[in-house]
């Protein structure tokens, strides 16, 4: 009988490194006589993506189930020979009961079984890592715990309550806290890849964020509202990396995830029987300062790439927006930051009117404040 691996994640647990780390191993893996089908090779680069299993996700969406079968059969087990393939994608946790079983049954007419697996994390650390995802790819302007959305421990314990009540005992849960240090050894452990011959991933994927960028990418997106999130995100951490990173602890919201999530974190531990139990926070017993003093070497990246971006048509009316606005607000921390951007906006201006792109024959925006 073959077998598939099925990575569900969970959220900020590290999945975008072991997809960039399997990506890089793909050949190696198929030796070893694990198909790991190379769906998105960029993320051997360090690209973030959704994975390989993006695609399986995408036709369970449109409940294309012979597009399903196929991928299964097909796609996933490319080589012909090997009997193991490895499927990664965060956004199949999404995926509801129904189909879940759906899948299980498609893969058992096709003597296929499948061992879902699964990271969780302690409680307070995952809602801040999540919090922080949200100010680097969506519009995100609130302060951690403002909203009920910061607290997301009863959506995952959702996720495991589903893939539970349909694979059971092949559901592995395994606790990101310990394994984070070396999460491709956890994974080999748990899928059988031998770590001979492996290559390393050398650099960190999707990191988190200092409170300071934090605070920078807050702000910018209350003025773009949600636009640009993922391209200055981006060009942030691709000009560091490797930086350092910490938590923001707030000893009243450590208190609320504590008498919210006790009793759940307890459950998992005893079900999936955690030799290292899952905690529900790291606190250390004092609270960060939350004191952030936003300057002018704050922006200066997010001013760099706004003067050597070059928008594409769908883009070059919201980023022209967004320079003028851009100029106004560097003008509280730089007088020649905010002249070096309004030049910037006068040149895609010209641009957007030779382009015939304005919007219904409006003035370009922020033309009239030149």
């Amino acid at each position: 009988m073959r077998k598939i691996y099925l990575h569900i994640g969970f959220g900020k647990t590290g999945s975008s490194a072991l997809q960039s780390w399997l990506s890089l191993n793909t050949s190696v893996l198929e030796k070893q006589g694990i198909d790991y089908a190379d769906l998105v090779p960029e993320a051997k680069f360090g690209q973030v993506s959704a994975g390989n299993g993006y695609v399986l996700f995408q036709a369970f969406q449109q409940q294309d189930f012979v597009e399903v079968e196929r991928l299964i059969t097909s796609s996933y087990f490319f080589s012909g020979n090997n009997n193991i393939a490895i499927i990664s994608c965060e956004l199949l946790k999404d995926l509801p009961k129904l189909s879940i079983q759906k899948l299980k049954d498609i893969c058992e007419r096709n003597a296929i079984s499948v061992s879902p697996i699964a990271y969780f994390r302690s409680v307070y650390e995952h809602s801040y890592s999540a919090y922080l995802q949200g100010l680097k790819r969506s519009q995100a302007t609130h302060y951690f715990g403002e909203e009920s959305s910061d607290f997301r421990f009863p959506t995952i314990v959702k996720y495991v309550e589903k893939y539970l009540e349909v694979f059971a005992d092949d559901f592995t849960i395994l606790n990101y806290d310990e394994a984070k240090k070396d999460i491709y050894t956890s994974f080999s452990d748990v899928t059988g890849i031998h770590r001979k011959n492996i290559k390393k991933l050398r650099k960190k994927v999707n990191r988190s964020l200092t409170m300071e960028e934090a605070e920078t990418l807050r702000r910018i997106n209350t003025i773009h509202k949600g636009i640009f999130s993922n391209i200055i995100s981006d060009h942030l951490i691709h000009s560091k990396p490797n930086l350092a990173t910490t938590v923001f602890y707030d000893a009243a919201l450590v208190n609320k995830m504590r008498a919210d999530a006790g009793d759940k974190i307890e459950w998992i531990n005893q079900q999936f029987n955690l030799s290292c139990p899952l905690a529900v926070d790291f606190y250390p017993g004092q609270e960060s300062d939350n004191t952030v003093v936003l300057q002018r070497k704050s922006f200066k990246f997010i001013v760099r790439w706004a003067m050597n971006f070059k928008p594409d048509d769908a883009l070059i009316a919201d980023f022209a927006i967004f320079l003028h606005d851009f100029a106004n607000f560097m003008g509280e921390f730089s007088r020649r930051d905010a002249q070096a951007l309004r030049k910037r906006l006068s040149s895609v201006q010209k641009d957007l009117a030779a382009r015939n792109l304005g919007v219904r024959g409006e003035t370009p925006p922020g033309e009239t404040t030149l």
